[in-house]
């Protein structure tokens, strides 16, 4: 099992750039494929609580459009 927290929460690094309307999109569609690139992540199953259950809606949907 593997936790990740946003840029900005949890023990994430800092977010410098202010938070813009496309912050989830960015973050499911850019940090996190990057992410599960980086640990050679798959086939994965993703739980997310509030706006991390968006992220991971946002990235599902790219995966099956």
């Amino acid at each position: 099992m593997v936790v990740y927290s946003r840029y900005g929460y949890g023990r994430s690094d800092v977010l410098e750039a202010p938070f813009t309307v496309r912050y989830m999109h960015d973050e499911a569609l850019q940090s996190l494929p990057e992410f599960l690139d980086r640990l050679e992540i798959e086939d994965l199953v993703l739980l997310g609580h509030s706006d991390g259950s968006s992220i991971a809606l946002i990235h599902a949907g790219a995966l099956a459009g």
